[in-house]
């Protein structure tokens, strides 16, 4: 679909695999429709519209929605928010549509849309976009790849948000329900917040990953040189190192018609640069397994993708393994060739 010029007509050309209503299938095509017909209805693309209609009345001001060739926001997702903000969205339907003196949604709708219209499996069902937990304790939650998941929980009256990369929450879960004390607000605890801003802070601190403990010769030879890569379903097209010095280097990555140059620590220090998607910070670490094989480690944190790419060198050849630690590929085989360096035109 992303390599289509028109998305929407794209999904709708889809071949459909059983009648509709009768199977379950997840589909982000479905969501972008959505936002191709609030488009076509109101003359604004989902964001614009949001922007009026929801975010603002909410007080979110700070949204990072992308777009298609066309201008329609992605609907099934891409969204960017802060976490605050997030429970904004995830309180507005634990108050049944409703924000404090305001209905900015028919609290007929925040019903309708947040149970099962659907069996996903047993304990589970989907309403409109929102997961239902049908078994104890009820809750719907809003959940993106990777450990995103605004979770609101009815009887508990309570919000939850994650972000993360890679985090299973579901593991996470029977923790928060654990931590869940009173149905009443509790007593003031300075002792405990006192500890809970020092984990806070070791939280904060700058990780110590395994660092570079020797670069071969062979960094020196591949330092520059461009690999055109073969189809793979990233769409990395190409890959590119200069290892400078014993503590830094830096990588170019062109995804589709994206690219991006960031450094990589190599001294077990992640190297963080604003050079990602829409401008979000990458960070990157990487080091030298063997003499001919490199690690790359690169975390693109706002945009929940985080690359491990080990890339073995061979001549004017390398072969990457590719795994995505959301679970987006793993294990992928990937082949890719120098490209020659351009001929310097001689001057007489």
């Amino acid at each position: 679909m992303r390599h289509s010029p028109d998305w929407a007509a794209f999904a709708l050309a889809i071949p459909m695999r059983a009648d509709p209503g009768s199977l379950y299938a997840y589909c982000s095509c479905n969501n972008h429709l959505l936002s191709s017909i609030i488009t076509a209805t109101t003359g604004k693309s989902l964001l614009e519209f949001t922007q009026k209609n929801l975010f603002g009345p909410l007080g979110i001001t700070d949204v990072v929605w992308p777009a298609d060739p066309k201008g329609r926001t992605h609907g099934w997702g891409d969204l960017h928010l802060y976490p605050h903000d997030m429970a904004r969205l995830g309180l507005l339907y634990l108050n049944r549509g409703r924000w404090g003196n305001v209905q900015i949604e028919p609290a007929n709708w925040v019903s309708e849309s947040s149970k099962a219209s659907v069996t996903v499996r047993e304990g589970v069902g989907y309403g409109y976009s929102w997961w239902i937990n049908t078994a104890r304790p009820p809750i719907f939650e809003a959940v993106g790849r990777g450990g995103q998941r605004i979770a609101i929980l009815p009887k508990e009256n309570m919000v939850v948000v994650f972000t993360g990369g890679g985090a299973n929450t579901d593991e996470i879960a029977p923790f928060l329900f654990k931590a869940i004390r009173s149905d009443a607000a509790i007593a003031e605890n300075p002792a405990g917040q006192q500890k809970l801003a020092q984990a806070l802070a070791r939280v904060a601190e700058p990780v110590s990953e395994t660092a570079n403990a020797k670069t071969p010769r062979l960094a020196r030879t591949v330092s520059g040189t461009t690999y055109s890569l073969s189809p793979n379903p990233l769409d990395l097209r190409t890959l590119q190192f200069e290892f400078n010095d014993q503590s830094s280097a830096e990588v170019t990555v062109q995804f589709d018609s994206a690219t991006w140059t960031a450094p990589v620590g190599l001294d077990g220090k992640r190297r963080v640069a604003p050079v990602g998607p829409h401008g979000f910070s990458v960070a990157t670490v990487g080091r030298w397994i063997s003499d001919d094989e490199f690690l790359l480690d690169l975390d693109t944190v706002a945009n929940v993708n985080h690359f491990l790419f080990s890339v073995h060198f061979d001549e004017n050849k390398i072969r990457i393994r590719m795994n995505e630690t959301t679970g987006e590929i793993k294990d992928v085989i990937v082949d890719g060739t120098a490209e020659l360096a351009p001929r310097k035109k001689l001057e007489r």
